[in-house]
């Protein structure tokens, strides 16, 4: 009788860890569709759009999107000549914290390590206006390094 009680607690710890398991994997992957639908119909276009008018300015880009499956990105970054060793992307990716959950990140990288810019908590909007000053801010801090160089 010892035994069957033992057992029957033993599978009933199992069987909930089993469901928590299922349950944060089920929320893992709805964070991650909608930050990708974020990245597609917000980040994205916000980053073709600024992209545009540093084109029409004299500069170029390139958007990217990458990162880990776990980990997803996008980026943009701004070719700004004769700037050596410096990066010039600006980025928002996903990433998820013990104790936090999950996040959205936004940076500005240069030349030296990245810069967070933003962080949005999972269930925060990331609303297109937001989305556009950051990546103008970001870019205002790049081209203010340059001294206004252009191609």
């Amino acid at each position: 009788e010892q035994n069957r009680l033992r057992l029957q607690r033993i599978t009933s710890r199992y069987a909930h860890r089993a469901a928590q398991a299922r349950s944060d994997a089920e929320g893992d992957a709805g964070f991650l569709a909608a930050f990708g639908r974020v990245q597609d119909e917000v980040l994205r276009p916000v980053m073709e759009d600024v992209g545009a008018q540093l084109r029409a300015a004299g500069y170029d880009f390139r958007i990217a999107a990458g990162g880990e499956e776990k980990m997803p990105a996008i980026e943009l970054h701004v070719m700004i000549p004769d700037r050596g060793e410096s990066k010039d992307t600006i980025r928002f990716f996903a990433r998820k914290y013990e104790e936090k959950g999950w996040q959205v990140i936004g940076e500005i990288e240069l030349k030296g390590s990245p810069v967070e810019l933003t962080r949005f908590n999972a269930g925060e909007p990331i609303a297109r206006d937001v989305a556009e000053h950051l990546v103008v801010e970001a870019v205002e801090q790049m081209l203010a390094a340059t001294g206004g160089r252009r191609r």
